[in-house]
């Protein structure tokens, strides 16, 4: 720009008073300075706005994030690190998981056999010691197990989570061998006294209900007898005599030795016999089918809680051991699923497992909410997002998942799977 030096006399544009070429230069450099004082303070001012403007935005974020997190608890788990591979494949290597399954030589088979379940006896002791235990107690406990057997592992869980102390193993193995009963030995020892150690003052859970369904006719019949001499039912213990699977129907189940010959033990079928089921009288001719087994509806998971189940809340407690039908039990009961907090199955060889996958089950499950684990004495790996190739392999053992949405008991399983990697 070009300043014009102004005549005496002459007026400028504005019609004030002449002035000189220095004063017109002070006035600009005054306005020009001024203008940059205030250029500096919108900008200081700007400044000051947009980091007040991130603080917030980065606090608003982390506030919902928290929110999320304690609100949305089916976030996934990061994947295992490829040093927790290394240590679980150090705990469970696979160099005998290709061995016949039955010499139960695999590394998971013995991790998981007769698991102690601490995670979650610790966490329903803590939940009737808690404060406010009092009004916990009107929320009902709901446990179904599917494969009941001779049913200790169903009075236990009745008694956890129900917090009963009329649920006692000892008088339920006297109440099954009253009538001087035969009863076949347990594999894992379910018959001791090892049960929950209850408080004297805490408050039953009223309305509580634990489903014993068992398809085996002779077992079935010994249950249900033992749960009226206990007066069990008026509790909320329900005996049934059904088959669970993917679709309903019907099937036979043995109810005499299934063997000609004396010798033959592994064919003997006692109360509480466990390894038979579906497939058993299948095997049979007809004319021994008609002597050795029994005709027993099959229900599907879903229609089975639609019937018999009467709380509309939580399943807390979802136990399946059916012989090698166990994702087919979880196939027929999508549903039930989504309102189950907890679930523990069995893997091997045997009835629908030998055209099933492990990985796929993990993977429906993971789709449903759950995170898997190999569940052994206090001691758990994950499974979910830790996967190795050969779990694929049929062994014998025992799966356990928690449904993220529980956080304090997904979390307490989460720790003890890191705790378990450190020793």
């Amino acid at each position: 720009m070009q300043i014009r030096r102004l005549q005496k006399g002459e007026k400028s544009a504005c019609g004030s008073a002449p002035v000189t070429n220095l004063s017109l230069l002070l006035a600009v450099g005054i306005g020009i300075f001024g203008l940059l004082q205030f250029g500096h303070q919108v900008y200081k001012l700007n400044t000051i706005q947009e980091v007040n403007t991130a603080v917030d935005k980065q606090q608003h974020e982390s506030t919902q994030l928290l929110h999320l997190q304690q609100a949305d608890a089916t976030q996934k788990l990061p994947r295992c690190t490829e040093d927790q591979l290394r240590t679980i494949g150090n705990h469970l290597p696979a160099d005998k998981c290709h061995m016949h399954p039955w010499m139960q030589r695999c590394s998971f088979t013995q991790a998981t056999n007769c698991p102690e379940q601490t995670w979650i006896e610790q966490f329903y002791a803590n939940e009737s010691m808690k404060k406010g235990a009092a009004s916990a107690s009107n929320i009902s406990f709901v446990g179904i197990s599917i494969g009941c057997n001779k049913g200790f592992d169903a009075i236990a869980t009745m008694r956890m989570g129900s917090w009963n102390k009329r649920f006692d193993k000892v008088s339920w193995g006297e109440a099954l061998q009253a009538d001087g009963v035969d009863i076949d030995a347990a594999v894992c020892k379910q018959d001791g006294n090892d049960q929950a150690q209850l408080q004297d003052d805490v408050k039953v859970r009223s309305g509580s209900e634990m489903h014993c369904v068992e398809p085996m006719p002779m077992t079935h019949a010994v249950l249900q007898q033992a749960a009226n001499s206990l007066g069990l039912v008026d509790d909320g213990f329900r005996v049934a005599n059904y088959a669970i699977s993917k679709t309903s129907g019907t099937a036979l189940f043995p109810t005499a030795n299934l063997g000609n010959k004396s010798g033959e033990d592994y064919q003997r079928v006692k109360v509480g016999t466990e390894n038979k089921g579906l497939d058993s009288c299948a095997k049979l001719s007809v004319e021994r089918q008609k002597e050795a087994c029994q005709e027993v509806a099959i229900l599907s998971l879903d229609e089975y809680v639609s019937k018999h189940v009467a709380s509309q809340g939580p399943i807390h407690m979802l136990s399946i051991d059916v012989e090698g039908y166990d994702f087919d039990v979880m196939l027929g009961g999508r549903e039930a699923l989504k309102r189950t907090h907890y679930v523990e199955f069995e893997y091997n060889w045997m009835g629908s497992w030998r055209h099933q996958h492990l990985e796929e089950t993990i993977q429906m499950l993971d789709e449903d909410g759950f995170t898997c684990y190999w569940a052994g004495k206090d001691k758990l790996w994950r499974i979910t997002d830790c996967w190795k190739d050969y779990y694929d392999k049929h062994n014998w053992s025992n799966v356990a998942c928690v449904s993220r949405s529980q956080v304090e008991l997904a979390s307490r399983m989460e720790n003890l799977f890191l705790q378990t990697l450190k020793g």
